[in-house]
This record gives C-alpha cells, sequence and structure tokens, in this order.
C-alpha cells in the first residue's frame, strides 16, 4: 500500500538525487557524502541505487524495519524538533547532498530553526532537496469548500506524529531565505493518486498540485 501511494514521488525523488550526483563524476570522481533526514523506504532505496556513489548518513529516529542499520555508513540519533536549542546540534562534516522528505509536516518547531541547523551542515556547494505536501492543494480547498478540515487534529502519540503544519510553496521558500537557502527550484507535482476531475484542474493550475519539491543551495554572500 505504501509503495502504491509513494511510488511516483520516491520515482521523481531518486531521478533528483541521482541528478545531483552526476554534478559530482568527472576527472576525480568520489563518493558524495549524502545525509538523508528521517530513515525510512528512502534510505534502502538511496542504498540499492547509489551504494557505490554515496557515503549514507542518516539522522532523527530510528527505522531499523525500513531502514536497515546495516546499509547505513552512520545514523546520529537526534530529535528534529530540539534544533530550536543550537547547543544540541550534532554537527559534522560538511554533506554534499541533504535529502528532507515528507518530514518537515511533522515537526512542531519553527522550520526556520531546523532548516538553520541544516544549512550549517550543508556544504557551500552542496543541494538541500525537500519534499513536503502542499498546503494550497485543490483537494484540501474542496474539503474547506465542504466545510470539512483538510488537515488532520494533532496525534495523542510522539511516536508517529502526523502532520502539525503544511506549507505553501511561496511560504517555504521564504521560510529557506531566512534560513539561509536561495531556492534554485520549485516544483508543483502531482506524485500522489488522486481523482481523475482533481488532476484536470492541477494540471492547468501547477500550484493547486498535491506536493511541493524543493531544491535549494546555500545563499551566495553579495
Amino acid at each position: 500500500m505504501y509503495l502504491t501511494y509513494h511510488a511516483d514521488r520516491l520515482a521523481f525523488l531518486v531521478n533528483l538525487i541521482g541528478a545531483r550526483l552526476d554534478r559530482y563524476t568527472g576527472s576525480a570522481p568520489r563518493r558524495v557524502r549524502l545525509l538523508d533526514v528521517g530513515p525510512h523506504f528512502l534510505t534502502s532505496l538511496l542504498h540499492h541505487f547509489f551504494a557505490d556513489r554515496i557515503v549514507l548518513h542518516t539522522i532523527g529516529w530510528e527505522n531499523e524495519r525500513l531502514a536497515p542499520s546495516r546499509i547505513i555508513d552512520k545514523h546520529t540519533p537526534f530529535d528534529l524538533n530540539d534544533a530550536h536549542d543550537q547547543t544540541r546540534w550534532p554537527l559534522d562534516e560538511p554533506y554534499d547532498i541533504i535529502v528532507m522528505a515528507e518530514v518537515l509536516e511533522h515537526l512542531h518547531t519553527a522550520p526556520r530553526l531546523v532548516l538553520a541547523f541544516f544549512t550549517k551542515l550543508l556544504d557551500d556547494r552542496g543541494s538541500l532537496i525537500i519534499q513536503t505536501p502542499n498546503a494550497a492543494a485543490l483537494r484540501h480547498r474542496v474539503k474547506m469548500l465542504l466545510g470539512r478540515n483538510p488537515f488532520e487534529p494533532i496525534r495523542e502519540t510522539r511516536s508517529n506524529p502526523g502532520h502539525f503544519r503544511e506549507y505553501t510553496g511561496k511560504e517555504l521558500v521564504a521560510i529557506c531565505e531566512k534560513a539561509g537557502l536561495e531556492c534554485e527550484r520549485l516544483a508543483y507535482i502531482d506524485y500522489w493518486p488522486t481523482y481523475l476531475v482533481l488532476r484536470i484542474v492541477q494540471r492547468l493550475n501547477p500550484r493547486l498540485r498535491n506536493g511541493l519539491t524543493l531544491l535549494l543551495r546555500k545563499r551566495r554572500a553579495v
């Protein structure tokens, strides 16, 4: 069920990461330092497709079932909600690629604080990739017109948090800029299954699509 629902999203992300890795191939190829935020099924895909090209690190909560430790070069246990306190930041050597896929919406700490932490971990020429749902998606708007709340209630368990907050593309770009990042690309993508009528409308207006993918880099000094 998970793969059926997320297959297009994961394929889009794996292809994007592959294209980023190609930037590091040249006269002196090396294994690229990659940090996967929130180990999950994507971690296993990264190992499967790119094991010989990357040094794979993860951060967040451990997930031995979907991201077994044997495929990870290093895991750093860290509750990302603690990023509000810089003294708790587990710093490491800079990463060439940081992937934060479907994580940001699960955090209750202000996103600028979390993104400032990852900006600190990012190499000056590196890439930060964020995937997150689009708060302004057409499906949310339809539910609101019907008098229904499009967002789930806060869950009573901390071990499997739901979505505390979703973001629009425009506001997330602004938050990233405040965290010291600049956006190379903002893509509105329909990579989750939806009704045919909604998909047709979303093709006509990309800002109504269900998913956001941001490709970011450190802001260059003027």
